[in-house]
């Protein structure tokens, strides 16, 4: 393909995991329009004699100014290493004083948040992160659940807790009454004593993941590499995914003093819950393992469940520092109420099987506060047909 045959320029991708890219776009219809320029990145591939990219050969009949350079994401703040090309074009009849972004380097680094020595996670081909790693998947497919006790340091630790505490007016506090499916309407067609039929109160709040400072441990420790082969491997599951919700990836969710959370479902399939500060009493961690599965909800054990019926039910109690690696979206589970003065802080990053799936945009407008284009354009049936 040569530059001529762009006649109607299209903005394939960016580079979604890197702050220096996050390019608040128009339609991309409008942008060729508009600016005459297209962006296009793709993995490092063909390159000419001299070592640039051939994806697109330079014609210069072609009335475009080509720009083409390979770049990595370690070298712009994100703890990943991985290539791509980006080729810029712009018609010559356009402003072309475009540069690439000046390297941006990590000042943060995974030992000073994951406490290496107990959880080497960075090397998973030593003899002890083996042994951990056959605990946590034996654990995961017997109980839908494994915890790693003190898996973040203590100073790593008081840093989260002092990131969210300066923003906590920004977080997303609300009330409603949902069922375990997330969902606060009735469905009149279903038998009375259905699941989806059953409400319970929720009160809790989240500080979204697009509040997160540039600089955010939280944010650095999930998007490193390391910890999602470390949670694939455990899982056993491979490949998985961060969660492509802006809003709900690694969220901090707060609850206050009489905070509650219900019985219910996750949207996505595979949730870490980081404890960041527990409460003076209650905000205990009850959950039923994997009680539903694609092509069954099991909706009579969930009522069951829902009803008072604790033969399943199972609890967790976890101090500041811990890491619990969870099958959340078919596990039933609930956070029982928050007692005396102190709040509960929790982070919960997420990872999914299917890197297109988000939130619906009655759960992000319900739970986060506010609804972006990216719900309303993925909006789809989910690829496991569980409820959601």
């Amino acid at each position: 393909m040569t530059m001529n045959t762009l006649k109607i320029i299209t903005l394939l991708t960016a580079l979604l995991s890197s702050p220096v890219f996050s390019l608040q776009l128009m339609n991309e219809s409008e942008l060729a329009a508009t600016y005459g320029q297209a962006i296009f990145e793709g993995i490092k591939a063909y390159k000419d004699p001299d070592g640039n990219p051939m994806i697109f050969p330079h014609d210069d009949s072609a009335n475009y100014h080509v720009y083409r350079m390979v770049l990595n994401t370690k070298d712009y703040g994100v703890p990943q290493n991985r290539e791509r090309i980006f080729i810029i074009g712009i018609r010559d009849d356009k402003d072309n004083s475009f540069r690439f972004p000046k390297t941006q380097h990590l000042t943060k680094r995974l030992k000073d948040i994951v406490n290496l020595n107990k959880y080497p996670i960075h090397n998973l081909k030593s003899p002890e992160i083996k042994k951990i790693l056959e605990k946590c998947k034996s654990e995961l497919d017997e109980d839908s659940c494994s915890t790693l006790p003190n898996f973040i340091l203590p100073k790593s630790l008081k840093i989260m807790n002092d990131e969210l505490e300066k923003q906590i007016d920004e977080v997303y506090m609300s009330k409603e009454s949902i069922n375990a499916y997330l969902y606060s309407e009735d469905d009149p067609a279903l038998p009375k004593d259905h699941p989806k039929r059953l409400f319970m109160n929720r009160y809790n709040g989240y500080l979204n993941s697009d509040c997160f400072p540039k600089d955010s441990e939280m944010k650095f420790l999930y998007e490193t590499d390391e910890l999602l082969k470390f949670v694939s491997t455990c899982l056993g599951i491979s490949p998985i995914y961060r969660w492509a919700d802006p809003l709900a990836c690694h969220a901090y969710n707060v609850m206050r003093p009489e905070g509650i959370l219900p019985w219910h479902f996750d949207s996505c399939e595979f949730t870490l819950s980081l404890m960041i500060q527990k409460p003076e009493k209650g905000g205990i961690f009850e959950y039923c393992p994997n009680i539903r599965e694609p092509g069954n909800e099991n909706f009579d054990e969930v009522r069951k469940v829902i009803n008072g019926d604790r033969t399943r039910v199972r609890q967790l109690k976890l101090e500041p520092g811990d890491l619990q690696i969870f099958k959340g979206r078919f596990t039933l589970h609930r956070v029982t109420k928050i007692e005396g003065q102190k709040s509960r802080y929790m982070c919960i990053p997420a990872y999914v099987l299917d890197p297109w799936r988000v939130n619906t945009p009655e759960h992000s407008k319900a739970i986060y506060g506010k609804v972006l284009p990216i719900h309303l354009e993925r909006n789809a049936i989910r690829t496991d047909g569980l409820a959601d």
